[in-house]
């Protein structure tokens, strides 16, 4: 169903495609009860987020992690991880549990980001 999404949009991430994977996932969510905490940790490890702390503003964690080159140079690795602190709840009213999690950034020069996401 992803990919049939970003077939559609020739590949290109965009809001409107973050919006179509965000409502699959809601009805999902709803229509087999995984909003539980423990289903939210492992599902926050392995999702896309949207982040300043890339060019492109978003990225796709792979067991919490993810590894990528920035466009502007190539030559420069970045590393996010998913930090040990998240929490679960009702954040934007619409009945389904959600997490908040805190994204850990280190370029190759060793310099730290954190930021904060919801899901």
């Amino acid at each position: 169903m992803y990919q049939q999404i970003l077939t559609e949009k020739n590949n290109t991430i965009d809001d409107e495609v973050f919006k179509k994977i965000d409502d699959i996932n809601r009805q999902t969510v709803h229509s087999f009860n995984l909003d539980t905490p423990i289903l939210l940790l492992d599902g926050i490890k392995n999702t896309y987020y949207q982040t300043s702390l890339t060019e492109n503003n978003y990225i796709i964690l792979v067991n919490g992690e993810y590894y990528g080159k920035t466009e502007s140079d190539p030559e420069k690795n970045i590393t996010i991880k998913l930090s040990d602190f998240q929490d679960f709840g009702d954040f934007d009213g619409d009945g389904v549990n959600d997490a908040a999690a805190i994204l850990m950034s280190v370029n190759q020069d060793g310099v730290m980001t954190y930021s904060l996401t919801l899901i």
